[in-house]
């Protein structure tokens, strides 16, 4: 079992009470019972990667985001967004761009 299997549980709960939805909607949305919701969030239960993209879509975010707490969700977006403009690079270009970042932020 990987990292990301072991910590996929951790903040279902809080995603699920920030989109203000009981785990009894959720689990008619997904056509599951209550109760799986229920063990999802408390890690009694593996989820499968299927069923944690269907929750993705019903909390509308992305599975890195569920990763994280909600708070956190649009950070999680502007660096999702940013690794898709670096997977397009080349290493020269990416680090252009990044010395770009650093003197945007006064970072060394």
């Amino acid at each position: 079992m990987s990292t990301f299997d072991k910590a996929a549980h951790t903040y279902l709960r809080a995603w699920r009470t920030y989109k203000g939805l009981s785990q009894e909607q959720v689990g008619n949305i997904l056509s599951v019972k209550h109760t799986t919701v229920g063990r999802w969030e408390n890690g009694k239960v593996d989820i499968s990667m299927t069923d944690l993209q269907r929750l993705a879509a019903v909390y509308q975010a992305s599975v890195t985001q569920l990763m994280m707490p909600p708070e956190k969700a649009d950070i999680i977006q502007k660096l999702d967004r940013a690794m898709r403009i670096i997977d397009s690079m080349d290493s020269k270009d990416i680090d252009g761009w990044l010395s770009l970042g650093e003197k945007a932020a006064g970072v060394k």
